[in-house]
């Protein structure tokens, strides 16, 4: 069946802020330290915001 994969819209739009401006470990540590979680309710690590980051913002 596959894990959930729909982020709360305030994650969304906060990844597409950090992203510009911010390594995938810097945005990784403000998504946690903001209290923020994967769509799954897990920790965010670097591997995971690439892999959402991906999927969000490939054309």
């Amino acid at each position: 069946m596959g894990r959930v994969s729909a982020l709360p819209p305030s994650t969304h739009d906060r990844l597409l802020a950090l992203r510009a401006g911010h390594t995938l470990s810097g945005t990784t540590a403000q998504l946690n330290a903001q209290g923020l979680t994967t769509a799954t309710g897990a920790p965010w690590s670097a591997n995971t915001v690439a892999i959402v980051q991906k999927r969000l913002f490939v054309a």
